[in-house]
């Protein structure tokens, strides 16, 4: 069922609860968020940098535009 959401959707889940947290960016689903990645972005998109876990990546791409020194939204 995971595997149906979009990234954003995924990222707003576990922004829920930190127990929820926990549990999504657990190495266990590591391959729930690639495979929502994947769908969401396509054959062609640019693959997870080797320093950046799968949640990470999601993050960086569909979490928002937020100033990493300041925290600023919608930047």
């Amino acid at each position: 069922m995971l595997s149906h959401l979009s990234p954003a959707d995924l990222l707003g889940l576990a922004r829920t609860s930190r127990k929820l947290r926990e549990l999504l960016v657990s190495k266990r689903l590591i391959s729930i968020w690639k495979s929502v990645i994947r769908t969401a972005t396509g054959p062609n998109a640019l693959a997870c940098p080797s320093d950046l876990s799968a949640p990470q990546w999601a993050q960086l791409l569909w979490g928002g535009n937020v100033c990493q020194e300041c925290g600023a939204l919608r930047i």
